[in-house]
């Protein structure tokens, strides 16, 4: 983050999503962005998701990593149903920003 000039709007958290989720909601911090990474098992992502769509603002971006992994598909899939403020498209920026970094990473990498 430092290298990238970022380190005062980004703040990695290295907890369990769960305890950074409890930081968040303790503090009443709202985020712009959330980015899970996290435990890649249905009832994990879904449980990752319910703790952090609150916590985003409403006009925010919830994401998160590995999207064609089978639990992540499965929760992020039934999770709009359940939502009145999402819709199957609202996900498709998690697979094409997901993409995006993982092909500037692969660039990187082969410097």
């Amino acid at each position: 983050m430092k290298l990238q000039g970022l380190n005062n709007i980004v703040y990695p958290l290295r907890l369990t999503s769960s305890a950074a989720a409890h930081i968040f909601h303790c503090h009443k911090i709202q985020a712009d962005v959330a980015y899970i990474d996290a435990d890649h098992d249905y009832n994990a992502v879904i449980r990752d998701i319910q703790l952090y769509y609150p916590l985003v603002r409403k006009e925010g971006i919830l994401m998160g990593h590995n999207f064609t992994l089978k639990g992540v598909e499965q929760a992020k899939d039934e999770w709009p149903a359940s939502s009145p403020d999402l819709n199957p498209l609202d996900y498709s920026i998690w697979s094409l920003l997901e993409a995006d970094v993982m092909r500037k990473n692969t660039t990187r990498s082969n410097r």
